[in-house]
């Protein structure tokens, strides 16, 4: 069957059906299609002529008649397809044939098939994922496991019974697991470990390939984990402008809730341990140089060593706007009260935070990541500005808030936790991945 026919049916409907305003035209349209052999796109016309009246004569028996010719055309290329024995192709034909019917069948007409269509369609599936299958078998004999997994998934389409898809699921497993295999071969044991998880999910767990799957997969986290030592933050240069317990609040968040729960592959040095090594070698401080690192690295017996400095901090005030409020004040000195105004004020408040940071390998002494990372996050403030003693105004509970350092300190906690752990969790995910992409 020519894509030539196909192609020119679809720019006929795209034309023809889409410039229709009515159904009368819709319907005179199908019957040109019809009359021009596009049988298929013909039915289609009809059937939207019965989907807008399901009464409109003569629309039956033409969608009956252009459907069955649609079928003898597509049944007849089927069998074309399986005599040059391309049963993939045939059965994509039939599921064409299958679509027409159903689509037919949702306005209650029935298009007629030929009487062993159900024998045949049953064979071409079956030999459709024979096909498909040893195409499969080949790929994976090569070693090109991606393509022989997307020829089973192919052949998955056509298996019709439980048991051809549980077959199916075996290969494709099984198939897997090779791939994983070689890449354990390569020393991508990561890589390895994502094959041996697709395998998993494909295979019994009680079957011996299961088992083998299981058992591979461990071993390829065993070999591909590398530990690394998270050094705590330090403050150094502008890192000192940030408010006191930020640097500390910000280590807390990295250790507790990231270093200490790494991903697969990536084994934290225990903080106490390390810490206690610092402290008898002496490093209280940013050490620097690759040596003391290196020499850090191999107290602890990290791969990795991981440091961070707080490099710097600001803040700056945006969206500022002032709304002056009238108020009076008075003293036990002057007890008559005086009229006189304030401003409330609301703004954005942004903090913004800057690591530094070097992640080196302890044997080459070689860096593996390096850069600056930066965060910002904004919240809103409420305060009160007045030129003299706020203590003398007369205020309601409300406005006596705007002039409470308390609650000015609280907004800004706010705002500072936000950061700490929007910084934390985004350096985290930098630094995890940048030693994930050492371990292929």
């Amino acid at each position: 069957m020519a894509n030539r026919r196909l192609i020119s049916a679809f720019i006929l409907l795209s034309t023809a059906l889409v410039a229709c305003t009515s159904t009368e035209e819709r319907y005179a349209t199908a019957d040109q299609l019809l009359e021009q052999g596009f049988y298929e796109d013909a039915a289609a016309g009809y059937i939207r002529v019965l989907q807008d009246d399901q009464n409109f004569p003569g629309a039956r028996d033409a969608l009956a008649q252009a459907g069955g010719l649609a079928v003898d055309e597509y049944v007849s290329y089927a069998r074309e397809s399986a005599d040059r024995e391309d049963f993939a192709e045939a059965s994509q034909t039939l599921d064409r044939v299958d679509g027409l019917r159903a689509r037919a069948r949702a306005v209650r007409v029935n298009i007629r098939v030929p009487e062993d269509y159900g024998e045949f369609r049953m064979s071409i599936d079956r030999s459709a994922v024979e096909e498909l299958r040893g195409l499969g078998d080949a790929q994976a004999a090569r070693g090109n496991y991606g393509l022989a997994i997307d020829s089973y998934e192919r052949a998955r389409r056509y298996a019709r019974d439980t048991e051809l898809q549980w077959e199916i699921d075996e290969l494709q497993g099984r198939t897997w697991a090779a791939w994983g295999e070689a890449d354990m071969d390569r020393g991508h044991y990561r890589s390895a470990a994502g094959r041996f998880d697709e395998a998993l999910g494909l295979l019994s767990e009680n079957s011996e390939d299961g088992q083998r799957a299981f058992d591979m997969r461990a071993e390829a986290f065993i070999l591909g984990t590398v530990s690394a030592a998270f050094l705590p933050v330090f403050v150094v240069e502008a890192g000192h402008n940030a408010p006191s317990g930020f640097a500390g609040d910000l280590e807390n968040a990295l250790l507790f809730d990231y270093w200490s729960h790494p991903p697969p592959f990536i084994e934290t040095v225990d903080p106490s341990d390390l810490r206690r090594i610092m402290r008898i070698a002496g490093i209280d401080a940013l050490p620097s140089g690759a040596l003391i690192l290196s020499e850090l690295g191999d107290l602890t017996d990290a791969d990795l060593i991981v440091v961070a400095e707080l490099a710097d901090f600001s803040e700056v005030e945006k969206n500022v706007t002032e709304t002056r409020l009238a108020a009076t004040m008075s003293d036990k000195r002057r007890p008559v009260q005086v009229d006189t105004a304030f401003s409330a004020v609301e703004s954005t408040l942004e903090m913004s935070a800057q690591i530094i940071y070097t992640v080196m390998d302890r044997e080459s002494r070689e860096l593996v990541d390096e850069g600056t990372f930066a965060w910002t996050v904004g919240g809103p403030i409420e305060y009160g500005h007045f030129v003299g003693n706020a203590n003398l105004l007369n205020l309601s509970a409300a406005q006596k808030t705007l002039f409470d350092p308390e609650a000015q300190r609280d907004q800004r906690r706010v705002i500072e936790r936000l950061l700490v752990d929007e910084l934390a969790a985004s350096f985290a995910d930098r630094v995890f991945g940048s030693i994930l992409r050492t371990i292929p």
